[in-house]
């Protein structure tokens, strides 16, 4: 009986020590080295994909703000263009011509005559 008892408990021992080896081997972060270690290619490749979507978006929210700056500066140069116009073609008209210059002291008067063409 003796000798029974014996390899009763050595094949009891041999399978605590396969259940200790496999709980040791997960608890012990094993698993996941053997996993990470595997899958390593992956996560390279995960990471720069992430990556390149990251510096995408900064890229494109840097290009909107710029296109939302050139925007404003474009309705601003507009605006004084547009300003700008009417104050020449205020400028240009001919009472306004024939006022600045009889302010000025200078005695130049409008041709009745019709203008003519001369041809060869």
């Amino acid at each position: 009986m003796e000798s029974k008892n014996k390899t009763a408990k050595s094949k009891n021992k041999t399978g605590e020590n396969k259940k200790d080896s496999r709980l040791s081997y997960i608890l012990g972060g094993k698993v996941m080295t053997d996993f990470v270690i595997k899958q390593l290619p992956f996560f390279g490749i995960l990471f720069i994909i992430v990556f390149c979507f990251i510096t995408n978006r900064y890229y494109c929210s840097k290009q909107l703000s710029e296109m939302d700056r050139l925007k404003k500066e474009l309705r601003s140069l507009n605006a004084e263009q547009l300003r700008l116009r009417t104050h020449i073609v205020e400028a240009e008209k001919q009472s306004n011509i024939e006022e600045m210059l009889r302010k000025k002291g200078i005695d130049l008067t409008l041709c009745n005559t019709a203008v003519y063409q001369i041809t060869k």
